[in-house]
């Protein structure tokens, strides 16, 4: 059989690189959504990209189902080849066109995070630690936590994520967490539960930062005569505003509202928690790992978090008759 020239040409031109790249970034966090966030596009456009390569090399590389997606064999093979490819284009290209500033620390982290415990400490750090310093502090989205560290982000140097990362070379678990409920000291004032409005997390069951809710928190702690049907919702953003404005009871977890507690603006109206398995991680890249600037910053994180947590996390009334688990 003859084949013509632009036949041949047309089996051996190489794919859109961009759809190339989408399709890797999609295949290495498990989710459109997370690859969008990624790129800095929207997930229509990613999904345009992917489609437009399965029609370039006619098979199927992603089946998308009512729960989300899966990589087909095809997919898999195609990405295990292309993953490679890209890694080494990111560190020739660093190698190359990248001088990065060793004064300059960029830090993603989740902003609840950011928000009630590390910015008002960083000030501290650049006064004792490295004036000259320069921190860049970027939300980390939600889509990406519990994903593999972006090993293409040139310019991110740490991270500071929620979940669980056990696995994960480049991680460190900051501090173990426990979950319980807090309120404004005026709002406690008979003691215990009995009569305050309980405070919900407006996405449970299924948030980032709280991983249970009211009812899993009675199940497990015993408090059976507690009604976890009534009471308000908030978002992450507002329920422990709302908590210290004494608009009810709320559950927190224990970086988050540590500040508030040392300062008397929250309490424990009871000594009941639950441990949960999820935590705060610190994820450094190894490209970063050497440079004098991160190694300071790493050493003054633990540092704090060590003065902050251990032994004691607060001043409380707690006792261990009040301590349980729960595992996600």
């Amino acid at each position: 059989m003859k084949v013509s020239k632009n036949s041949t040409i047309k089996k051996m031109s190489m794919p859109s690189l961009n759809a190339l790249y989408a399709f890797a970034t999609v295949a290495r966090l498990g989710s459109i959504s997370a690859a969008a966030d990624l790129l800095f596009v929207t997930p229509s456009a990613v999904s345009r990209q992917i489609k437009h390569l399965e029609q370039e090399i006619d098979g199927t590389l992603i089946e998308r189902n009512g729960r989300g997606m899966r990589i087909t064999a095809l997919g898999k093979k195609l990405w295990h080849g292309i993953d490679p490819a890209f890694d080494i284009i990111s560190e020739t290209v660093k190698q190359t066109f990248q001088h990065p500033d060793h004064n300059v620390i960029t830090l993603r982290v989740p902003p609840i995070f950011g928000m009630k415990w590390l910015i008002p400490r960083l000030n501290h750090f650049r006064q004792l630690t490295a004036p000259n310093v320069t921190i860049m502090v970027h939300d980390l989205p939600a889509t990406l936590s519990r994903r593999v560290f972006p090993q293409r982000e040139f310019d991110t140097k740490l991270v500071i994520d929620w979940g669980r990362f056990e696995d994960n070379p480049n991680a460190e678990k900051l501090l173990d967490e426990e979950m319980f409920p807090v309120c404004s000291p005026k709002t406690a004032v008979n003691g215990g539960l009995a009569g305050l409005t309980l405070l919900h997390h407006e996405r449970l069951p299924y948030s980032w930062h709280w991983p249970i809710d009211w009812s899993t928190f009675v199940a497990v702690t015993g408090l059976d005569d507690i009604d976890t049907t009534q009471g308000p919702r908030f978002s992450e953003r507002l329920i422990l505003d709302a908590a210290r404005e004494g608009l009810g009871v709320a559950i927190a977890n224990t970086s988050l509202v540590h500040d508030d507690l040392v300062a008397g603006h929250l309490m424990r109206p009871i000594a009941e928690s639950v441990k949960i398995n999820h935590a705060y991680w610190l994820l450094t890249p190894r490209a970063w790992r050497d440079m004098p600037v991160v190694a300071a910053f790493r050493a003054w994180l633990l540092d704090e978090i060590a003065k902050c947590f251990h032994p004691s996390p607060f001043p409380s009334s707690r006792d261990e008759k009040g301590e349980s688990t729960v595992r996600e």
